[in-house]
């Protein structure tokens, strides 16, 4: 296990490795690197991180739930969609995700599920 001061100067050399000709660098990139850093020092490392079982990116589990790239990951309903557009829960009418198909005033049905008479539906 490394030493704090050791893991600080890791992460000095991640920063100065990854940045730019004019010394900026990508947020992700380094983020990415200092959770590798930290998972590679075995079990004290890896109770702090979450690793995505899809993507294998390493997450903090006090800032995320799950995977913060979960929103570009494949739908596990069968879509075909990412996550972000998945449309399992979309209406099969109207095509949204929260239905938006005329109601009968009188049920309060789709047009499709209303059992009211013709002449007595009334849908806006």
């Amino acid at each position: 296990m490394m030493t704090r001061d050791e893991l600080i100067i890791k992460i000095a050399d991640l920063f100065i490795d990854n940045s730019d000709s004019d010394g900026s660098w990508e947020p992700y990139d380094i983020t990415e690197a200092v959770m590798s850093l930290i998972a590679s020092e075995g079990n004290q490392g890896q109770q702090l991180l979450g690793q995505c079982g899809h993507c294998s990116t390493w997450y903090p589990y006090r800032s995320w739930d799950s995977c913060p790239y979960w929103d570009s990951h494949p739908c596990d309903g069968g879509c075909g969609e990412t996550n972000e557009n998945c449309t399992c829960d979309c209406c099969e009418y109207c095509g949204c995700y929260e239905c938006e198909c005329p109601r009968c005033r009188k049920c309060g049905e789709v047009r499709a599920d209303c059992g009211c008479p013709e002449e007595e539906a009334v849908f806006a």
